[in-house]
């Protein structure tokens, strides 16, 4: 296990060195406009993904395990779960949480390529709020409050995606 957690923390922390290696290995390829969007992408996702890494640890996990180990088990049993159960909860948080919030990035690169643009966002924002609060349902505890606070922070950045290919469409 300490193994493992050392490799998943050195590669989240190494993450803004292998993505700066790897622009500079693909920067030289590129014209001037779009070297321009990757400088600009680049800090932004990595960011948003620690972002939403810690949006994971200090909100996603302590109310998933709040729920798993305290009220499910009330009176009926002794929670008990091993450390590599732990660990790979909590990095399958952690990357769920990160790979969530590289929303508005995603959504910037098919604004620029032209798939996507902020009147078709704004106009099937119900049909995103649904998806969200599937996505929620499925990626938090059975509650409706642990199910409400993963879809906040995922329904604000559906609006700042709308914001984001509105600058982009520019």
């Amino acid at each position: 296990m300490r193994f493992k957690t050392a490799m998943v923390i050195g590669l989240i922390l190494a993450l803004p060195v292998l993505i700066f290696q790897v622009m500079a290995f693909v920067l030289p390829g590129l014209k001037k406009g779009e070297k321009r969007w990757a400088l600009l992408l680049i800090p932004s996702s990595i960011a948003l993904f620690y972002g939403g890494g810690a949006f994971a640890i200090f909100v996603m996990v302590p109310i998933s395990l709040q729920f798993f180990l305290v009220n499910m088990t009330k009176g009926i049993a002794l929670p008990q779960i091993s450390l590599e159960e732990y660990v790979n909860f909590l990095i399958a948080m952690v990357l769920m949480g990160g790979l969530a919030f590289q929303t508005p990035v995603v959504i910037f690169f098919l604004t620029v390529i032209g798939v996507l643009d902020s009147a078709k966002l704004a106009k099937y924002r119900r049909h995103g709020v649904i998806l969200i609060l599937i996505i929620a349902a499925v990626a938090s505890p059975p509650d409706v409050f642990s199910q409400l606070l993963v879809a906040a922070p995922m329904l604000l950045l559906y609006e700042v995606c709308i914001l984001v290919a509105r600058a982009a469409g520019k």
